[in-house]
């Protein structure tokens, strides 16, 4: 384990959401708690937004509207939401785009909502 903590940059991810889209509080306040421990000691990441034309993917310009990239990985790759047509924009889908032009489906929605029922 390093003694170099994680890098974070609230800015850059508060900046990486399509317009009209916030940064969800749970991925804020897990950045807030992050800042300052370890690199390492709770997996090997940074979380730092990118607009996805910066993304591993060919022009991916057109698609800016559609992620949220906001955790980098050390072999290139990047974890985001995707914000595509018919999806719920308040609970997207997490992906990775891998450095080597793959792609992965992570989690079906960001978040589930618990009923009280």
């Amino acid at each position: 384990m390093s003694d170099t903590p994680y890098p974070i940059d609230l800015d850059s991810i508060r900046g990486a959401f399509p317009p009209g889209i916030e940064a969800p509080p749970l991925l804020v306040d897990f950045a807030t708690w992050l800042k300052g421990r370890p690199w390492g000691s709770v997996g090997c990441f940074s979380l730092q937004g990118q607009f996805s034309d910066h993304a591993p993917i060919t022009d991916g310009s057109p698609l800016r509207d559609r992620f949220s990239l906001f955790m980098r990985l050390p072999d290139g790759s990047a974890v985001g939401g995707w914000y595509g047509a018919g999806l719920d924009r308040d609970n997207p889908p997490i992906v990775g785009l891998g450095s080597e032009g793959d792609y992965e489906l992570l989690a079906r929605r960001a978040s589930t909502a618990c009923s009280p029922n």
